[in-house]
């Protein structure tokens, strides 16, 4: 019998005489058995099998549980989203803490008060995690007591807990300790940060080169900043990425090389990272990189114009509208073809309103 007929016979003998058994033998099966259980409770016609299988996976405590718990909470049967929010608080993870927080913004008053009531009893159950040793609740505890309490990691009891975690070498409290906390001085940020990326833990590592860049008092090296900058490149960070091909079609740091600059930016904007995918565009429209192309550019750069992120649009905007008031006949009619209806009636409304700033203040002079 496969996991997955075993997972199947037992969910079978939840509606049986011997319910019971067929509980327990879904919960020795561990977590492993988590996608199939979950299967099982889409699957499922009866309800009170479903809140079973809820109990099942709340026995797992398994932060892998939580985004399927999550969006139970919303679930039209008060047994099941009650369970979930039960199985949540088990699960004794920040996950589960920060599904709750999220569930009670935007839950129905009377669904609220029961997440809400829930949400210490979670905290409380990482806490105990925490106290026995468990380095990961160390660390989730003191970023849920940051998040709930205020501000960074600058919280005391948030500080204690991470700095506890980060002292026995967990990645993402040492990453946490040396991106938020505003107290440290520069040189024990960058200590930490260092210490994270050499864990390989990628965040860290694009921190780590943001403060050698120059930012919050650390002293510019360029070099070091690239070398930061590559190894969370490499690893997908599309941020990293983006600042690298900067680094390249600048020669700060590294020597200046077009193809690389062009490579390392289409891998961010292939990524959907707006700025890269402008700066994309413009060594397509400069020919610097890549063969001279205004169709290239032009669907770069409004690709940029219609991203989700609304400071990153607004930059973009800016930026297509400079373009297009500055481009060729040919560059402007490549834009044309590429634009939806939308940029283009917000690029001639821009302009337009350009046009008229400057007729003013140059008729009042």
């Amino acid at each position: 019998m496969t996991f997955g007929e075993s997972v199947e016979h037992y969910v079978h003998g939840l509606s049986g005489a011997n319910a019971d058994d067929a509980w327990h033998a879904l919960v020795e099966l561990g977590p492993s058995a988590l996608p199939h259980v979950i299967a099982a409770f889409h699957a499922a016609n009866h309800l009170d099998t479903q809140v079973l299988l809820v109990w099942v996976i709340a026995e797992y405590r398994t932060a892998e549980s939580v985004p399927f718990l999550a969006g139970l909470l919303a679930h039209v049967e008060p047994s099941i989203w009650k369970s979930a929010i039960d199985a949540l608080v088990t699960a004794g993870c920040r996950a589960a803490v920060e599904a709750l927080l999220t569930a009670s913004a935007a839950a129905p008053d009377a669904r609220r008060e029961w997440i809400d009531e829930a949400i210490p009893q979670a905290i409380a159950c990482l806490r105990e995690a925490a106290e026995r040793g468990d380095v990961d609740a160390q660390c989730d505890l003191g970023i849920i007591y940051a998040k709930v309490g205020g501000v960074a990691a600058e919280t005391p009891e948030a500080r204690t807990w991470i700095r506890r975690a980060a002292e026995q070498g967990h990645a993402e409290a040492q990453y946490y300790l040396g991106d938020t906390s505003d107290d440290l001085h520069p040189e024990e940020a960058v200590e930490w940060l260092r210490q994270a990326g050499e864990q390989g833990h990628v965040a860290a590592q694009f921190a780590l080169a943001l403060k050698y860049e120059g930012t919050d008092g650390v002293y510019p090296d360029a070099e070091k900043a690239v070398t930061w900058l590559r190894r969370a490149a490499e690893r997908g960070h599309a941020d990293a990425q983006r600042w690298l091909g900067g680094h390249y079609a600048s020669g700060h740091g590294v020597a200046q090389d077009d193809t690389e600059a062009v490579g390392w930016l289409r891998k961010a904007a292939e990524q959907g990272n707006p700025f890269a995918q402008f700066e994309l565009g413009e060594m397509f429209a400069a020919g610097r990189g890549v063969p001279q192309d205004d169709t290239q550019a032009a669907m770069w750069m409004c690709r940029a114009g219609g991203c989700g992120n609304e400071y990153a649009a607004q930059y973009a905007q800016y930026k297509l509208v400079d373009r297009y008031e500055k481009a060729s006949a040919t560059a402007r009619a490549a834009m044309d073809r590429v634009m939806s209806s939308k940029q283009r009636a917000n690029v001639q409304r821009q302009l337009r309103e350009w046009r008229e700033d400057f007729e003013n203040r140059h008729r009042h002079n």
